[in-house]
This record gives C-alpha cells, sequence and structure tokens, in this order.
C-alpha cells in the first residue's frame, strides 16, 4: 500500500465459523493490523482464528456483549488503530485484491470514507440476490452498500446502537450524510449473510432464491477451498420462493 493509505481492519465475530478463516485471509496481506474482537462464540470460531498465525493479528475474546457495548468495542478498536484508515469486516465477508488496488490509486486524502457495492450470495458464492433487492442509499446510490473504509479522525467515535451504529464527528453528525468527502467505488465484495455460517441454527439465515449469476471473478482466498453449489433441493425450493420474493420486493419498491 502506499503512503496514503495505510490501513487497518476492525472485526467483530460471533459464531462465524464457516467464513472467518477466508474473511481473515482476505484482507490480511493489505492491512497493517487486523484487531479481531470475539463476542461470545460457542461453535468454532475462536478456534479457527487462533489457528491463523500471524503478527498483524490481535485477537481478544470479550465474551457476550449487548448491543450498547458492542458498540463501545468498535470504539475501542479505534482507540487501538495507529493508522490513518481503519475497515470494517465481518467474519461473514470476503474482498478480492482487486479493491485494495483500486483504492490505492486514489488520492485517500480527499476522503473521510469509501462506500461500495457487495454481492449478497444466495445459494452459494456463484449467485447472488439481484441488485434491485439491495435497499440502503448513501449519497444518490442505492443497492447493496456498505461504507467499510473510514478516516480515523480525532475524536470521532461510533454512535447509536447496534444494528443501526454510525461513525460520525463529535457532534454524533453521520459520515454517511458528507457527500463531498465520501467516494462511491463501483466494485464488490462478497457478503455471505444469507449462507450457513456455523452450526449455530441461530446464526444462520438462509434465504431461497434463484438470484442471478455472479459474472465477477471470485476473491482469490476461495481458490484454496472447496466451495459448494447449490443443491437440488435448495433449486426446487427456491423455483417457488423466488416468485414470492419478487413481488413482495416490488411491492416495496412501489411503496
Amino acid at each position: 500500500m502506499n503512503n496514503n493509505f495505510n490501513l487497518t481492519a476492525h472485526m467483530l465475530v460471533y459464531n462465524e465459523e464457516k467464513w472467518v478463516k477466508l474473511a481473515i485471509l482476505s484482507v490480511l496481506p493489505f492491512v497493517e493490523k487486523l484487531i479481531i474482537f470475539d463476542t461470545g462464540s460457542t461453535d468454532k470460531t475462536i478456534e479457527i482464528v487462533k489457528q491463523i498465525k500471524n503478527k498483524k493479528i490481535i485477537f481478544q475474546d470479550k465474551g457476550k456483549v449487548n448491543s450498547k457495548e458492542l458498540i463501545a468495542l468498535r470504539n475501542e478498536q479505534i482507540e487501538m488503530t495507529r493508522t490513518d484508515w481503519f475497515m470494517l469486516i465481518d467474519g461473514d465477508e470476503a474482498y478480492p485484491a482487486k479493491v485494495f488496488e483500486k483504492l490505492n490509486d486514489l488520492n485517500m486524502d480527499q476522503y473521510f470514507g469509501i462506500f461500495l457495492r457487495n454481492h449478497m450470495c444466495i445459494g452459494d458464492v456463484f449467485h447472488r440476490l439481484p441488485e434491485t433487492y439491495g435497499k440502503y442509499q448513501i449519497c444518490g446510490h442505492e443497492g447493496h452498500l456498505n461504507m467499510r473504509f473510514y478516516r480515523k479522525i480525532d475524536n470521532w467515535q461510533w454512535w447509536g446502537e447496534f444494528p443501526l451504529e454510525y461513525y460520525g464527528d463529535e457532534k454524533g453528525n453521520s459520515i454517511n450524510q458528507m457527500c463531498n468527502k465520501l467516494r462511491f467505488l463501483d466494485d464488490y465484495y462478497w457478503h455471505m449473510s444469507f449462507l450457513k455460517r456455523s452450526r449455530v441454527k441461530s446464526r444462520n439465515h438462509i434465504k431461497y432464491h434463484l438470484g442471478e449469476k455472479i459474472i465477477d471473478k471470485l476473491p482469490e482466498v476461495f481458490n484454496a477451498e472447496v466451495l459448494e453449489n447449490r443443491s437440488l433441493s435448495y433449486l426446487l425450493r427456491a423455483v417457488v420462493e423466488s416468485p414470492l420474493r419478487a413481488i413482495k420486493n416490488k411491492y416495496k419498491n412501489e411503496k
């Protein structure tokens, strides 16, 4: 990375054993530090994280936390950060290298934050929910969007409660509203929120949808793993549920 973009990654994990290794490995080459706090996992998440031996990783087991305490942990991670920029990555996400390569070519001094799209995987990592299902709105863009890269600014912090927390200035003004200081990166990372994530059933929010094929090249970390395609039983259920989800989505768009 160039001197304009030194980066620390922040990760809070809770029962993410299926994808957490790939999430970590997808960002590790591009960051100076990766700060990981576990928040009460009961599956193999902690074991998997500890198996990754790398001096960049700072790991702490924080135990179970509530929605307010989670925000305090995010602010603790900011206090531990010594780089000019930090990023958020969940335990069910993965980044292709080209995202960091594109960021490295930007003049980062102009911005407070960078947001981008994600492939909301459905059924497997080769298919996604169509962009029309994404309802997030940031500075005139709509879809499966997330603010993921943030400048560390004195006295700025995380505000609110999970899952509606936001990064903002000392008065509580959200970075998401500072459009003249934000940059949209027209690229994608992979988000596996709707795939199986853990042996703990409550952490699996599987949605059934035929979706559309992802045409982008998979993140490099996927190449070393055996990635399952959608099963026949999944496809049969998706055939039934996809039209119902389409009607529901159209209704929401019309409202």
